[in-house]
């Protein structure tokens, strides 16, 4: 490969990649005319290059361009913000073969699996999950920033993310084409901001859905944003979001309304723990919280509170004598202590008549932390999906870390909660 604009500073995006991706083991050449003892072009060379990177200004992204494309380079990135005309100028005038262009206004790609960084930000600004089965192409490069770091600290990684920028050559159906036959990605990420072709795309997209899971987040939804769009991309929104949704859903595709969506249901969608029915159980310490959560469930669309048989009545009653409420939601009461509260999550769990469980925890006088250890072994011995929502912004952080380390997701509140559950019964009959 080769990288525009190497300089002795090492700060510089031209720099970062080269020295990351030397490092790394790869054929890396520099270029800059305006650097001694670099080359001015890759005439200069006799290697065939097969990837470059025109970390350049506008002011010499012609060149790099027109050299790229006398010497055969077979694909480009171009991360500049300001310079999508000028490509499109460029590639006007050129009649010859012509790289296929990832940007402008692209973040790069990663691949971790074969050590292949070419983002433009160094590691101490966007943290690099590991090699993983997730794959993520978006249209706005920083929204890895908040999907990298989710998937970080629970431990998963990441297949491939490609940032499309201004997409004037290599789109996201291009990409999806490509992971419609990874063996390496199992679940499809993707925001997309334009979407000019909608017929190619779902044809696309039901490739993928036939074996992986996938998440679509959608922007430009409206009039006003969809002008948005268009000042940064380049391109006007042209798909009817309605559309786009019901095509969605015959397509299997789960639909996002917003970047915390888009990534609590990329997490979701990883876990191979999908609910087999409807049937959802509710257990807290407080009486308010299991109402509302019932009241959540209840108003889903798609689950349903389970009705819990006498036994499981029995069962409860006997483990937590002083319960407020051994029906469904069941109020265990604050008196409740760490033994007592994963024993009734094991009865819940262990009932047929129970597809998954929503759980509320707080700070209690007779709970510890030994509580989360009790509940990961709870965990452990069901297949079934344990949703956690866990009260407070202080006395609750320790819990939520020790949590993600057992690969047992948290949520600040029911709604997000209850939306997950909804992704579990979706993801495990595809539609």
């Amino acid at each position: 490969m080769a990288v525009y604009g190497v300089a002795r500073d090492a700060k510089r995006p031209a720099a970062i990649i080269y020295n990351r991706m030397k490092n790394a083991g790869y054929t890396v050449i520099p270029v800059n005319p305006n650097e001694k003892d670099l080359l001015c072009s890759l005439y200069g060379t006799s290697e065939v290059v097969d990837l470059a990177v025109l970390a350049v200004s506008s002011k010499y992204l012609e060149s790099a361009v027109r050299d790229c494309i006398d010497n055969k380079v077979k694909v480009i990135i171009v991360p500049s913000s300001d310079v999508y005309e000028a490509v499109k100028a460029i590639y006007g005038d050129v009649e010859e073969e012509k790289p296929r262009v990832l940007g402008p206004n692209s973040l790069g790609m990663y691949r971790p699996d074969i050590d292949l960084d070419l983002m433009i930000v160094h590691e101490n600004v966007l943290i690099r999950p590991s090699s993983g089965n997730t794959a993520f192409i978006s249209q706005s490069g920083f929204l890895a920033l908040p999907l990298f770091e989710a998937l970080h600290a629970r431990s998963l990684g990441v297949s491939l993310f490609v940032d499309i920028g201004n997409a004037f050559d290599i789109d996201g159906l291009d990409l999806l084409e490509y992971l419609a036959g990874d063996e390496e990605t199992d679940v499809v990420s993707l925001y997309l901001e334009n979407l000019s072709d909608g017929r190619r795309f779902f044809q696309i997209a039901k490739k993928i859905t036939d074996k992986k899971k996938m998440v679509l987040l959608k922007a430009g939804r409206t009039d006003i944003s969809s002008e948005a769009v268009r000042s940064h991309t380049g391109e006007l929104s042209k798909s009817s979001y309605r559309v786009l949704k019901g095509a969605a859903k015959q397509s299997g595709i789960v639909m996002a309304e917003d970047e915390r969506e888009l990534i609590d249901f990329t997490i979701a969608l990883t876990r191979d723990r999908f609910l087999d029915g409807n049937k959802i159980a509710v257990m807290s310490t407080t009486g308010g919280m299991g109402v509302i959560g019932a009241d959540a469930i209840s108003e889903s669309p798609i689950l349903s509170l389970a009705k819990l048989p006498n036994a499981t009545k029995k069962a409860i009653n006997n483990t937590v004598p002083f319960s407020d409420s051994n029906s469904n939601p069941v109020d265990l009461s604050p008196r409740v202590d760490d033994d007592g509260f994963a024993e009734v999550l094991r009865i819940l769990v262990g009932d047929e008549e129970v597809s998954g469980v929503l759980v509320y925890i707080s700070v209690s006088p007779n709970t510890t932390d030994k509580l989360v250890e009790k509940i990961k072994q709870v965990y452990k011995r069901t297949s079934k999906p344990m949703i956690i929502v866990l009260m407070g912004e202080i006395t609750s952080v320790n819990f939520r870390e020790e949590f993600l380390t057992y690969g047992i997701d948290t949520y600040p509140s029911t709604q997000r909660a209850v939306r997950v559950l909804e992704i579990f019964l979706k993801g495990a009959k595809d539609v």
